[in-house]
Protein backbone atom coordinates (compact mmCIF):
# COMPACT_ATOMS: atom_id res chain seq x y z
CA UNK A 1 0.00 0.00 0.00
CA UNK A 2 1.54 2.86 -0.92
CA UNK A 3 5.94 3.68 -1.70
CA UNK A 4 8.35 3.93 1.10
CA UNK A 5 11.04 6.69 0.41
CA UNK A 6 13.47 4.81 -1.25
CA UNK A 7 10.80 3.69 -4.09
CA UNK A 8 9.96 7.58 -4.23
CA UNK A 9 13.33 8.85 -4.64
CA UNK A 10 13.48 6.13 -7.80
CA UNK A 11 11.05 7.45 -9.07
CA UNK A 12 11.82 10.85 -8.94
CA UNK A 13 14.80 9.28 -10.83
CA UNK A 14 12.70 8.08 -13.49
CA UNK A 15 11.21 11.53 -14.57
CA UNK A 16 14.61 13.13 -14.37
CA UNK A 17 16.16 10.79 -16.88
CA UNK A 18 12.64 11.42 -19.18
CA UNK A 19 11.01 8.22 -18.60
CA UNK A 20 7.23 9.72 -18.41
CA UNK A 21 5.64 8.71 -15.00
CA UNK A 22 1.67 8.60 -15.83
CA UNK A 23 -0.78 10.12 -12.83
CA UNK A 24 -3.54 7.10 -12.10
CA UNK A 25 -6.80 6.67 -13.85
CA UNK A 26 -9.09 4.37 -12.95
CA UNK A 27 -9.38 2.56 -16.56
CA UNK A 28 -5.77 2.34 -16.90
CA UNK A 29 -4.02 1.89 -13.59
CA UNK A 30 -3.65 -1.65 -11.75
CA UNK A 31 -3.48 -1.76 -8.35
CA UNK A 32 0.95 -1.97 -8.41
CA UNK A 33 2.53 0.61 -10.77
CA UNK A 34 2.60 -0.92 -14.32
CA UNK A 35 4.61 0.10 -17.34
CA UNK A 36 2.31 0.80 -20.33
CA UNK A 37 3.74 -0.26 -23.73
CA UNK A 38 3.08 3.32 -26.39
CA UNK A 39 3.78 2.84 -30.19
CA UNK A 40 7.51 3.92 -31.27
CA UNK A 41 8.04 4.59 -27.45
CA UNK A 42 9.70 3.17 -24.96
CA UNK A 43 6.97 3.47 -22.68
CA UNK A 44 5.84 4.77 -19.32
CA UNK A 45 5.20 4.23 -15.78
CA UNK A 46 1.02 4.21 -14.87
CA UNK A 47 0.99 5.17 -11.16
CA UNK A 48 -1.07 2.54 -9.68
CA UNK A 49 -4.21 2.60 -7.60
CA UNK A 50 -2.28 1.47 -4.45
CA UNK A 51 -0.99 4.87 -3.82
CA UNK A 52 -4.01 6.44 -3.64
CA UNK A 53 -4.86 7.76 0.28
CA UNK A 54 -8.15 7.90 1.65
CA UNK A 55 -9.50 5.54 -0.66
CA UNK A 56 -10.51 2.45 1.39
CA UNK A 57 -8.70 -0.90 -0.15
CA UNK A 58 -12.12 -3.01 -0.46
CA UNK A 59 -12.87 0.18 -2.87
CA UNK A 60 -9.70 -0.33 -4.99
CA UNK A 61 -10.98 -4.28 -4.89
CA UNK A 62 -14.15 -3.53 -6.46
CA UNK A 63 -13.01 -1.14 -9.22
CA UNK A 64 -10.75 -3.31 -10.42
CA UNK A 65 -13.20 -6.37 -9.62
CA UNK A 66 -16.00 -4.55 -11.73
CA UNK A 67 -13.61 -3.50 -14.53
CA UNK A 68 -12.57 -6.92 -14.69
CA UNK A 69 -15.64 -8.59 -15.37
CA UNK A 70 -17.93 -5.92 -17.03
CA UNK A 71 -15.26 -3.58 -19.02
CA UNK A 72 -13.83 0.05 -18.92
CA UNK A 73 -16.06 2.43 -17.38
CA UNK A 74 -17.29 4.16 -19.71
CA UNK A 75 -18.11 7.50 -18.33
CA UNK A 76 -18.45 9.06 -14.36
CA UNK A 77 -22.18 8.26 -14.71
CA UNK A 78 -21.03 4.71 -15.45
CA UNK A 79 -18.90 4.92 -12.76
CA UNK A 80 -21.28 6.15 -9.85
CA UNK A 81 -23.57 3.55 -11.09
CA UNK A 82 -21.79 0.59 -10.94
CA UNK A 83 -19.64 1.26 -7.48
CA UNK A 84 -21.32 3.28 -5.76
CA UNK A 85 -18.27 5.09 -3.81
CA UNK A 86 -18.42 6.65 -0.66
CA UNK A 87 -18.04 10.28 -0.12
CA UNK A 88 -14.31 9.68 1.43
CA UNK A 89 -13.73 7.29 -1.69
CA UNK A 90 -14.92 9.36 -4.05
CA UNK A 91 -12.95 12.17 -2.66
CA UNK A 92 -9.44 10.77 -3.01
CA UNK A 93 -10.29 9.34 -6.60
CA UNK A 94 -11.09 12.94 -7.63
CA UNK A 95 -8.69 14.95 -6.22
CA UNK A 96 -5.78 12.73 -7.08
CA UNK A 97 -7.25 12.85 -10.66
CA UNK A 98 -7.40 9.44 -11.22
CA UNK A 99 -10.94 9.86 -12.70
CA UNK A 100 -10.05 12.61 -15.17
CA UNK A 101 -9.97 10.08 -18.20
CA UNK A 102 -13.77 9.48 -17.89
CA UNK A 103 -14.65 13.08 -16.76
CA UNK A 104 -15.78 13.92 -20.62
CA UNK A 105 -14.44 17.65 -19.98
CA UNK A 106 -16.17 17.88 -16.73
CA UNK A 107 -13.49 19.64 -14.14
CA UNK A 108 -12.88 18.36 -11.06
CA UNK A 109 -15.64 20.67 -8.99
CA UNK A 110 -18.18 19.51 -11.75
CA UNK A 111 -17.66 15.91 -10.39
CA UNK A 112 -18.00 16.60 -6.77
CA UNK A 113 -21.32 18.34 -8.23
CA UNK A 114 -22.73 15.35 -10.24
CA UNK A 115 -21.74 13.00 -7.09
CA UNK A 116 -23.73 15.27 -5.15
CA UNK A 117 -27.03 15.52 -7.28
CA UNK A 118 -26.70 11.38 -7.92
CA UNK A 119 -26.46 10.54 -4.29
CA UNK A 120 -29.34 12.75 -3.78
CA UNK A 121 -31.26 11.89 -6.41
CA UNK A 122 -30.76 8.26 -7.56
CA UNK A 123 -33.75 8.13 -9.84
CA UNK A 124 -32.01 11.03 -12.24
CA UNK A 125 -30.02 9.05 -15.05
CA UNK A 126 -28.71 12.36 -15.89
CA UNK A 127 -27.44 14.55 -13.32
CA UNK A 128 -28.46 18.75 -14.03
CA UNK A 129 -25.19 20.48 -15.25
CA UNK A 130 -22.88 22.33 -12.96
CA UNK A 131 -23.47 25.97 -12.46
CA UNK A 132 -21.67 28.26 -14.83
CA UNK A 133 -20.64 29.53 -11.51
CA UNK A 134 -18.81 26.66 -10.47
CA UNK A 135 -14.53 26.93 -11.74
CA UNK A 136 -12.18 24.40 -11.94
CA UNK A 137 -9.12 24.58 -9.66
CA UNK A 138 -6.60 26.52 -9.99
CA UNK A 139 -2.94 24.45 -11.03
CA UNK A 140 -1.46 24.92 -7.63
CA UNK A 141 -4.57 23.36 -5.68
CA UNK A 142 -4.35 20.25 -8.16
CA UNK A 143 -0.73 19.99 -7.10
CA UNK A 144 -1.20 20.40 -3.30
CA UNK A 145 -4.33 17.56 -4.08
CA UNK A 146 -1.93 15.67 -5.68
CA UNK A 147 0.71 15.68 -3.05
CA UNK A 148 -1.44 15.01 -0.41
CA UNK A 149 -3.26 12.41 -2.37
CA UNK A 150 -0.43 10.29 -3.35
CA UNK A 151 2.49 11.66 -1.31
CA UNK A 152 4.71 12.38 -4.12
CA UNK A 153 4.28 14.96 -6.98
CA UNK A 154 3.70 12.70 -10.00
CA UNK A 155 3.06 15.21 -13.06
CA UNK A 156 5.70 17.90 -12.24
CA UNK A 157 9.20 17.57 -10.79
CA UNK A 158 9.34 19.25 -7.46
CA UNK A 159 12.13 21.22 -8.54
CA UNK A 160 10.47 22.68 -11.40
CA UNK A 161 7.97 24.54 -8.10
CA UNK A 162 11.54 26.38 -6.71
CA UNK A 163 10.98 30.00 -6.80
CA UNK A 164 14.41 31.61 -7.74
CA UNK A 165 14.45 35.01 -6.02
CA UNK A 166 16.02 37.55 -8.50
CA UNK A 167 18.56 38.77 -5.87
CA UNK A 168 19.49 37.50 -2.03
CA UNK A 169 19.13 40.27 0.88
CA UNK A 170 23.21 39.14 1.45
CA UNK A 171 25.37 40.32 -1.40
CA UNK A 172 28.11 38.69 -0.46
CA UNK A 173 26.27 35.14 -1.60
CA UNK A 174 26.19 34.58 -5.25
CA UNK A 175 22.78 33.02 -6.76
CA UNK A 176 23.57 29.88 -9.19
CA UNK A 177 22.33 26.87 -10.14
CA UNK A 178 24.11 23.44 -9.89
CA UNK A 179 25.37 23.52 -13.12
CA UNK A 180 27.44 26.45 -12.73
CA UNK A 181 28.88 25.67 -9.17
CA UNK A 182 32.66 25.34 -11.20
CA UNK A 183 32.45 28.86 -12.12
CA UNK A 184 32.36 29.86 -8.53
CA UNK A 185 35.01 27.93 -6.28
CA UNK A 186 36.09 29.73 -3.51
CA UNK A 187 32.98 31.95 -3.01
CA UNK A 188 30.04 31.26 -1.22
CA UNK A 189 26.84 30.54 -3.24
CA UNK A 190 23.53 29.82 -2.85
CA UNK A 191 21.56 27.09 -4.92
CA UNK A 192 17.21 27.21 -4.44
CA UNK A 193 17.29 23.62 -4.37
CA UNK A 194 14.70 20.28 -3.01
CA UNK A 195 16.74 18.12 -0.41
CA UNK A 196 16.54 14.92 -2.15
CA UNK A 197 18.05 12.44 0.56
CA UNK A 198 20.84 12.74 3.03
CA UNK A 199 22.88 9.64 4.79
CA UNK A 200 24.58 9.96 8.29
CA UNK A 201 28.20 8.29 8.31
CA UNK A 202 31.08 8.13 10.59
CA UNK A 203 35.06 9.19 9.79
CA UNK A 204 37.47 7.06 10.52
CA UNK A 205 38.37 9.11 13.32
CA UNK A 206 34.54 8.41 14.95
CA UNK A 207 33.46 12.19 14.05
CA UNK A 208 29.63 11.98 12.96
CA UNK A 209 29.48 13.16 8.90
CA UNK A 210 26.62 13.72 6.70
CA UNK A 211 26.52 13.48 3.12
CA UNK A 212 23.66 15.58 1.31
CA UNK A 213 21.60 14.67 -2.22
CA UNK A 214 19.89 17.84 -3.85
CA UNK A 215 18.06 19.08 -6.88
CA UNK A 216 17.51 21.97 -8.40
CA UNK A 217 16.33 22.66 -12.40
CA UNK A 218 19.66 20.95 -13.40
CA UNK A 219 20.12 17.92 -11.78
CA UNK A 220 21.36 15.88 -8.79
CA UNK A 221 24.16 17.34 -6.88
CA UNK A 222 25.99 16.59 -2.92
Amino acid sequence: RGLGDVYKRQLNALSRTGFPLLPPDVNRSAGPYTVERREHSEGALRTGLCQLKGVEDSCIRKLLEERRRRGPFADFQDFLMRLNPSLPDIRGLIRSGSLDGIAAGIHRPGLFWHYFQVSRHPELFVSPAPPASLRDYPGEVKLQDELETLGLLVTRRPAELLRIPDQLSDPGILLTDSGSMAEYKGKKVAIPSVLVTGKEVRTRTKKEMCFLSFEDREGIYE
